[in-house]
């Protein structure tokens, strides 16, 4: 993955990256808002049943206490109109079921009494003592977790829309920030390449700000500096060996003193030495162009001794 952004153009991966982190930070918190939500739900659920099943439980305690089921049925009847209520078992002291109120959807009370929590089919159980003065038996009550799963879905829902919205201004701020950021990058990308194509004489890539764009763009600016006056040093010397070598009315020739051989000369070199041409007059040495003795008598080829030995030490 880390390989496949390396290809990408910054203004792609500064937008990826945005957008990656958004949806991660969205994501994580609004799962744990979930979480959290649900525990809370049913906790104050669980806490709102314990209540209800007290209410009920100190209402049938004396119909449990004196055997009489009819007035425990009507107690646990009257939990019908309460929508998410399922069920509500009465047992005796004994844990035998003395008489039960179930809705239509739900199995009828099992005979002995059930552990208390979240059992399977999304309900939750709990359990109070039915007292009067002493423990007379106990009350189980079922609800159901549906209202906390819609409660939970409707939170998803919010969040999920949330999210989407935060994504849509997290690019859109991705987008201001990468003109900020590549926007000066490309800038000077574009002078590089214009320079690339054309002279380089005069073009400058912009300085904008302090940061490190705009210290590689001085950086940049100062190598354009350097060359163009090492352009303007090479325009002087091809102008000076234009006007002062070849175009010169004295012949001039250029010696390679290791080999003893012309390695340049001009036209009046080539003129005055009669050699036909430059080729030809290149291929000769300068005991060639000289005559056999010089004005003192000494031998040319040993006269030009000393020269050579005083351009090879840098003394000519």
């Amino acid at each position: 993955m880390i390989r496949g952004l390396r290809t990408l153009s910054i203004r792609t991966r500064l937008l990826a990256v945005i957008g990656a982190v958004t949806l991660l930070a969205i994501t994580t918190f609004g799962a744990i808002a979930l979480v959290s939500e649900r525990d809370a739900a049913r906790d104050a659920l669980g806490s709102e049943q314990a209540a209800l099943a007290t209410l009920v439980a100190n209402r049938s305690a004396a119909a449990l206490l004196f055997g009489d089921p009819s007035l425990a049925q009507e107690n646990l009847d009257a939990l019908s109109g309460i929508a998410h209520v399922q069920a509500a078992c009465l047992y005796d002291n004994e844990g035998r079921l003395f008489t039960g109120y179930t809705t239509a959807d739900v199995t009828a009370c099992p005979q002995t009494r059930s552990a208390a929590g979240v059992v399977p089919g999304g309900s939750l159980v709990v359990e109070v003592p039915v007292e009067l003065d002493e423990i007379v038996g106990s009350l189980s009550l079922r609800s159901s977790l549906g209202p906390v799963e819609a409660r939970l879905r409707e939170q998803a829902e919010t969040w999920a829309a949330a999210g989407a919205v935060g994504a849509v201004l997290a690019l859109v701020l991705a987008a201001l920030l990468e003109r900020l950021i590549s926007g000066p990058i490309r800038r000077v990308s574009a002078v590089v390449e214009s320079i690339d194509t054309s002279n380089a004489q005069g073009r400058r890539a912009p300085v904008e700000g302090d940061d490190e764009v705009s210290h590689l763009a001085e950086a940049f600016n100062r190598m354009l500096d350097r060359l163009d006056e090492q352009t303007r040093g090479l325009k002087l010397q091809a102008e000076y060996n234009e006007v002062l070598f070849k175009r010169s009315p004295l012949p001039v020739i250029v010696v390679d003193p290791r080999a003893n051989c012309m390695v340049d000369c001009n036209e009046a070199a080539v003129a005055i030495y009669g050699w036909g041409n430059r080729d030809a007059t290149l291929n000769t040495n300068a005991t060639d162009v000289s005559t056999p003795l010089q004005y003192d008598g000494t031998p040319s080829e040993n006269a030009i001794v000393p020269y050579t030995v005083a351009a090879l030490a840098g003394q000519a």
